[in-house]
């Protein structure tokens, strides 16, 4: 019996089938979430997947993905019940995914800190409380994007002192060329903002650069967390590529506000395969 487990955020997807524990085939493929990207967008990348998966007949398939709830969950269940039309398919969201994968079976807080955010209370199964995750538009605390737009405002704004901003310029030639037309109109805004959060940890040291990631944490933690500080006493499970790449500041601010276990899961397809070996017979 082969078990195709997906996790999906708007930058990447990892693809990882398995039988009987042993790992089949692993491939990545570009992000996919049905909130910010077209349907034919989301169908073109699983026909590639398709592709690779073509040798081999799949019973179940467990995705989780970004944008999973709802309409979202809908429309995703429909792709992929057209693409294998003889597979069970099982969509959760991407924040069911860091619980499950982090969290192995035992109570915690959850924190996705990666292209966008989001968190909640789970006890390693279940989603037992989360807030309303309002997008790049509205939310979207401390993740990539709303790092990408404090530097964006700060470049057109003129805030950054003028090394820091050449350096800018520098990483990101394409600035300067009607480049806010071309943000406003592409199909995968938040992943076109996520893509200058390297430039924060690049020059982690400038202490304009310090200041925006103390306000990134701080509505992070504002929005997503504080809710949770009576269960504080439970350990805190941070998964995405921002949370991970700023690991050290996460830990002592978190510490600061009274959460004493911070943990971070830099692998969540890993946890996956866990926890399906572990609790789930498909």
């Amino acid at each position: 019996m082969k078990i195709l487990i997906v996790e999906a955020g708007s930058s990447k997807t990892d693809w990882i089938l398995v039988s009987e524990a042993q790992n089949l085939l692993e491939f990545k493929t570009s992000g996919i979430n049905p909130t910010t990207q077209s349907k034919s967008n989301i169908l073109s990348v699983v026909e590639i997947a398709k592709q690779n998966l073509r040798n081999h007949d799949i019973s179940t398939i467990n995705f989780y993905g970004a944008g999973c709830k709802g309409v979202g969950k809908t429309m995703m269940l429909e792709i992929l019940q057209y693409c294998f039309d003889k597979t069970e398919i099982v969509v959760e969201s991407d924040l069911m995914a860091a619980a499950r994968s982090s969290c192995n079976g035992s109570e915690g807080i959850v924190a996705i800190l990666g292209t966008g955010s989001h968190s909640c209370l789970s006890d390693g199964h279940i989603i037992l409380h989360e807030k309303p995750s309002l997008g790049f538009l509205l939310g979207d605390e401390g993740s990539g994007n709303a790092y990408g737009k404090k530097l964006l405002k700060a470049y057109y704004y003129k805030e950054m002192d003028d090394e820091l901003l050449k350096k800018f310029e520098s990483d990101y030639h394409f600035i300067h060329e009607n480049y806010l037309s071309a943000l406003y109109s592409s199909p995968k805004t938040s992943f076109e903002l996520a893509q200058f959060f390297p430039f924060i940890i690049k020059n982690k040291e400038d202490a304009f650069i310090q200041k925006i990631i103390q306000e990134g944490m701080l509505e992070f933690y504002n929005q997503r967390l504080s809710y949770y500080n009576e269960t504080s006493h439970l350990p805190i499970h941070i998964v995405g590529n921002v949370g991970i790449q700023l690991q050290e500041e996460y830990t002592l601010f978190l510490r600061q506000k009274g959460f004493t276990f911070v943990n971070f899961n830099a692998s969540p397809i890993r946890g996956l395969l866990q926890y399906h070996s572990k609790y789930v017979r498909n």
